[in-house]
């Protein structure tokens, strides 16, 4: 009895899931009409096709057919620039409204905003380093071809412009363009500001962590200013920084794995580097008193967030110095450093 009444609710169940299937067969699905968009003389059509790359290449190809008259790409040296860190310093003075016409300025920077503010105006936002600065695009003040040149322009492009220093009715300093050439294009699309989170695209891709995340320039600044300050503590005491060999015939300085390589010439192995010791020992054997060197070492072994198999390292010998000395200096050395970081972020706030 137990099993006929199973059986009669499967079968229950399966007449109910037909019933369904069959008026899901005859529902009749019409295709949507799409509303036309209108045209726009300054919008780029790259946004219509799923695939990115192909798209772009296709936009920069009919690029190409517009500069056929001129260098597609010109060298940077045919004209003089001005940086926007220097057009920013220079012109900003500027009252709300004003508009030089008796200067014209080229700016080169990298495109990271578009904004159409009808069909005879929008607005570029460049960046060059830390600075950023506005263009501004009136359909009536530049050619048709310009205008076909800024609507194919996108996010990541290097592009030159020329015109006139401006600060627009809402205070902004701008430059009113005449003229926008692409130096670069960039053929992936630029993913959002502050958008790379995971570690891995962070460390392998310096270049798209650098263009997106801010601040992370900052970190590369800091880290040339505190190994100049190094370099300018030692030279200050006499020392003479030298640069030693980074291929060993044998593993030294150190008691740490190695990296191997072979010489093809010489039919040997040889090694990276482990540490530069040696070499700046034998140094102060020969008469050199004081000899440092800042380089790279390798070491075969683990890898994390915090250890790198290449890394930087300074070494630094003297003669007539024991370890106490050494100490001193090195005290010295890391409160100089510290102090001129700290004296720098004074002055700058």
């Amino acid at each position: 009895g137990g099993n006929f009444q199973l059986d009669q609710m499967l079968l229950s169940k399966a007449k109910s899931y037909t019933k369904r299937f069959t008026k899901f067969k005859n529902l009749k699905f019409t295709t949507r009409q799409q509303t036309p968009i209108p045209y726009n003389p300054f919008r780029s059509y790259a946004t219509q096709h799923s695939n990115y790359l192909t798209s772009r290449i296709e936009e920069i190809k009919s690029m190409k057919k517009i500069a056929v008259a001129e260098n597609m790409y010109p060298s940077i040296g045919e004209f003089d620039r001005m940086s926007v860190k220097e057009f920013r310093e220079v012109y900003q003075t500027l009252e709300n409204e004003d508009l030089m016409l008796d200067v014209t300025v080229d700016i080169c920077g990298r495109l990271l905003s578009k904004r159409i503010a009808g069909k005879k105006l929008v607005f570029l936002v460049v960046a060059e380093g830390d600075h950023q600065m506005q263009i501004k695009c009136m359909a009536g003040n530049i050619d048709h071809d310009v205008l076909e040149e800024i609507r194919l322009l996108r996010r990541g492009d290097i592009i030159r412009a020329t015109g006139h220093p401006h600060r627009t009715q809402r205070g902004e300093l701008s430059l009113m363009t005449q003229n926008i050439r692409m130096l670069t294009p960039c053929l992936h699309e630029l993913v959002d500001f502050n958008a790379i989170s995971d570690i891995e695209i962070k460390h392998r891709q310096r270049y798209l962590d650098l263009m997106v995340n801010k601040g992370v320039r900052d970190r590369f600044v800091a880290r040339a200013k505190i190994i100049k300050n190094l370099r300018d503590f030692l030279n200050d005491r006499d020392f003479v920084e030298v640069e030693t060999p980074l291929l060993h015939s044998g593993p030294s300085g150190a008691s740490a794995d190695p990296f191997t390589t072979h010489y093809n010439s010489l039919n040997k192995n040889v090694y990276l580097r482990i540490a530069p010791e040696l070499y700046l020992k034998k140094l102060i054997i020969g008469g050199m008193d004081r000899v440092y060197e800042i380089g790279k070492s390798f070491r075969n072994e683990g890898i994390d967030h915090t250890h790198n198999p290449e890394f930087t390292t300074c070494e630094f010998y003297q003669a007539y110095a024991d370890y106490n000395k050494v100490m001193e200096m090195t005290e010295e050395m890391i409160k100089y450093i510290l102090f001129l970081r700290f004296l720098i972020l004074i002055l700058n706030f």
